[in-house]
């Protein structure tokens, strides 16, 4: 493990411009398509989900008072129809209200609704419950923040992503992401799934690059199932790079939100 996570650490891809990979993947079974394509809509559905809920914080920062601006770190996205909602909530003596809803429309700009005079529905309030069950059994020492996206539906069970931040935008938390699976009523834990074995950040310092060169893509080595997680497709979405991962089948390629088999192991 010592010399993986040497690897890991050093292994950015260099040139003399930002060009997107352009390699050809190869051909997958049946199964594992299917796994990679559950795998991209997920990586891809926390992007969101996050540029969602980090846009609706700059909005209503704006908009309330700086005393109530704390309670921003506490929200919810919502997928409600073709409309994603974005819920922030206080939570006073065990009773929680809905301090503010930002809606996002394909065909409107963001509408922002203060204080809206609603109450919190049992399923809402259950993803609330699960959003805090999830962090509080995902949250470690890999990094002092987290943000977590909830998903699933509320019939059966609640995936709780928990997803490792850092305040330096030039680096990268690899470790640190787990998947936390909560009951329908978002008080028990079911099952929690990390997603790396070390707390690995990728520095991409520009100063600690060799000069005149720029980062063409990262790689890292991931030994914790066969193939890329959720978490590698969100991080390359949101860092805007190319990112290798090798795994016991080979090495995958996981570029604006695709993921590519580019070379199998024998």
């Amino acid at each position: 493990m010592r010399a993986a996570r040497m690897c890991m650490s050093v292994c950015l891809l260099l040139g003399c411009g930002a060009a997107q990979p352009t390699l050809k993947g190869l051909p997958l079974d049946p199964a594992e398509q299917a796994d990679i394509t559950r795998i991209e809509t997920i990586g891809s559905t926390l992007f969101r989900m996050i540029h969602l809920g980090t846009t609706a914080q700059d909005l209503l920062q704006r908009e309330i008072d700086s005393a109530e601006q704390t309670a921003l770190d506490d929200w919810l996205a919502v997928d409600r129809g073709d409309n994603t909602i974005v819920h922030f909530y206080t939570d006073s003596e065990s009773q929680v209200t809905v301090l503010a809803d930002v809606t996002f429309s394909p065909e409107h700009k963001p509408q922002v609704s203060l204080t809206p005079d609603r109450p919190v529905e049992s399923d809402e309030l259950a993803m609330v419950k699960a959003h805090q069950t999830g962090l509080n059994a995902g949250v470690n020492k890999c990094a002092e923040q987290f943000n977590a996206v909830v998903l699933g539906d509320p019939q059966t069970d609640y995936q709780v992503y928990i997803l490792a931040t850092a305040e330096d935008e030039e680096k990268i938390p690899i470790g640190g992401h787990s998947k936390v699976t909560v009951s329908a009523d978002g008080q028990t834990v079911l099952s929690h799934e990390p997603y790396a074995k070390s707390c690995l950040v990728l520095d991409t310092t520009p100063q600690k690059l060799p000069l005149k060169a720029d980062i063409e893509g990262l790689f890292v080595t991931h030994i914790i199932s066969p193939y890329p997680a959720p978490t590698h497709v969100f991080l390359s979405m949101l860092h805007e790079q190319p990112l290798y991962v090798g795994t016991e089948i080979g090495i995958w390629l996981i570029s604006e939100g695709n993921i590519s088999l580019v070379e199998r192991r024998p």
